[in-house]
Formats: C-alpha cells, sequence, structure tokens
C-alpha cells in the first residue's frame, strides 16, 4: 500500500480549508481552544508566560538544528515531523509532534535545537519566548516544575521508541506505532479507530527503522488478517485492536475516553 502525503485535512475529521490571511490579534485563543483541555502550554499560560501565535505552511520549518533557542511551541492545530541528520548524513525522523504537544525542549539544556522540525501541513503554534524567565518570580518554580515534567515525558516517548526499535520486528514495530497513534488520538477524545495518516511511507519507516516497502508489506499483511482495514484517501481503520495488541504480546484494549459514536474519526494530518 502507498501511503503517500494527501491533501491536509483538520486533525478532527472532516476536511477543512486553513486560511492564512493576516490576523489582528496574535495571542492565542485559549478560551475557545478545541484543545485547550490536554495542551502542554496551558499551565504556562496560566502561570502569565508570555506568549504568542505564528502561523507555518506545510513544508516550513519552525525551527532548525543547530540554531540558537529562541522558543518554546506548543502545536494549536496542525502536525509536524522532527528529524535530525545521522552520521551518515541522512535524516531520521524521531517524532509526530500533535496538537498539545511541545517542541523545542531538547533546545533548554544546550541552547540550541538539536532537530528540524517541519509543518507537514498547515500549522499554528503557541510560542513562549523563554517561559521561565517571562512570569513572575512567585510562578517562576511552578514553571520549571511544568518544564521538567514536559521533559520527563519527553524521555518515556523517546524510551518507548528505543524499545520498538531495539526489540521488534518489523510487523511488530508497525503494530505498535499504529497502538501508540491510537493511544495519542484517543487522549485527545479523537477516534481510536479511524485514522487517516497523511506522513508518507518513508516518514514512517524512517521513524521505524524501515524500509519503505516493508511498511507497506506489513500494512498490506495485517490487512489480509482482518486487523485493519484501508480505504482510499489513506484512512486506516482498526478492526481488532485486540488482535494488533497480541502481536506485541499485549492483550489490554487501546485505551478510549468517548463512546465510539460521539467521536470523530482522527484525521491526524501528518502529510509529508
Amino acid at each position: 500500500m502507498d501511503v503517500t502525503g494527501v491533501k491536509a485535512q483538520a486533525q478532527c475529521g472532516s476536511a477543512q480549508t486553513v486560511s492564512f490571511g493576516r490576523r489582528t490579534d496574535s495571542r492565542p485563543r485559549c478560551a475557545d481552544c478545541p484543545i485547550a483541555g490536554f495542551c502542554d502550554g496551558k499551565e504556562l499560560v496560566a502561570l502569565g508566560a508570555r506568549v504568542g501565535s505564528r502561523r507555518i505552511r506545510r513544508g516550513e520549518t519552525l525551527c532548525r538544528a543547530d540554531t540558537e533557542y529562541a522558543a518554546l511551541y506548543v502545536v494549536r492545530f496542525g502536525s509536524f515531523k522532527s528529524q535530525m541528520a545521522g552520521s551518515d548524513g541522512r535524516q531520521q525522523v524521531i517524532s509526530f509532534p500533535l496538537p498539545g504537544d511541545a517542541i523545542g525542549l531538547d533546545a533548554i539544556a544546550g541552547d540550541r535545537y538539536s532537530t528540524d522540525t517541519i509543518a507537514l501541513q498547515d500549522a499554528e503554534v503557541c510560542s513562549f519566548s523563554d517561559p521561565e524567565r517571562s512570569v513572575t518570580p512567585e510562578a517562576s518554580g511552578y514553571v520549571a516544575a511544568h518544564v521538567r515534567r514536559l521533559m520527563s515525558r519527553e524521555i518515556v516517548a523517546k524510551q518507548r521508541c528505543l524499545a520498538i526499535l531495539g526489540t521488534m520486528c518489523s510487523n511488530e514495530r508497525v503494530a505498535a506505532f499504529l497502538l501508540d497513534l491510537s493511544t495519542r488520538c484517543s487522549a485527545r477524545h479523537w477516534s481510536s479507530n479511524s485514522l487517516v495518516l497523511h506522513m508518507t511511507r518513508v516518514d514512517i519507516s524512517s521513524f521505524l527503522g524501515l524500509q519503505p516497502e516493508t511498511v507497506s508489506r506489513a500494512l498490506s499483511q495485517m490487512q489480509a488478517r482482518g486487523l485493519l482495514r484501508i480505504a482510499p484517501g489513506r484512512q486506516i481503520t482498526l478492526t481488532d485492536t485486540a488482535g494488533l495488541r497480541s502481536m506485541l504480546g499485549a492483550e489490554a484494549p487501546v485505551p478510549d475516553r468517548l463512546p465510539a459514536k460521539s467521536r470523530p474519526s482522527c484525521a491526524v494530518a501528518l502529510n509529508g
């Protein structure tokens, strides 16, 4: 199966056109933001950190490796891929930030970004310029604690990725990728079963340490086994999540926060 990128869609299901006209108000609109409930930047806003917003077109770079740390970003809508150059010069995809995720934590220690972070669709981020210094002295300790929590969560995600790359065969890696994406969608109150993959198969294979043909073959085999269904528009429906999890030796169901009928399909909007 070819899972190359297609036209961007909004992250909550239906296709929408994102207008990039001039904005008269660059402040983030937290009160009406659909991701406020799980946004990594919500607490920073509440603590008084200076925040603005920035719109990025598909294919543009939000932050570039080895450039000076300018801000911590949180995705408001849209999606990104973060990649870094390997020793042979090839780019390795290391993460796919979704709405609510923080970008730029890698730059805090050394004051320089270590990855290129590229918009995979028209997107918007909230930017926090040095959040620990832009709040009152009374709040700085709380901001520092929140940033540490974000860093800890990032470490856990990277450890999970290393476990996938180091201990799983190719089919298991693809299954783990789909299940992890399903869990992330569920946490955002999107459908955990209906996924629209807009990233290229090259990006997926880079992230999983596989060849693109191997990813396509694994998806086709899973469809033949009845574990998922591939539809036009790069939509994948997970028809047997328990079966997918059994490939990893885990029987627990994927977390599900809302009744299936009330949840929109998740257009993850990760186009390359």
